[in-house]
């Protein structure tokens, strides 16, 4: 659970944190551990469009995931797209 871990770093230096996995088990995983107001939890797929974005973003990270994506220039125009 890496990303839980980045989570957590996260939400001390962050107001807010999106936190994006495709699996609803993870993510489930995650809340359990998770307990923050300021976290919003989100089942979606990074390669499809990102409809969870909420305006523009300080920082985007990726834990453990680029490496099961063969097409990375969409997910990472995504990334810096309005």
């Amino acid at each position: 659970m890496r990303h839980r871990k980045n989570t957590e770093w996260l939400i001390k230096k962050a107001q807010e944190v999106t936190a994006v996995d495709l699996s609803e088990e993870m993510l489930a995983v995650a809340k359990v551990k998770i307990n923050s107001p300021n976290v919003q939890f989100i089942q979606a797929d990074i390669t499809t469009p990102w409809t969870f974005t909420k305006g523009q973003y300080d920082i985007v990270g990726f834990s453990l995931v680029l490496e099961h994506i063969e097409q990375l220039g969409p997910v990472f125009e995504k990334c810096v797209s309005e």
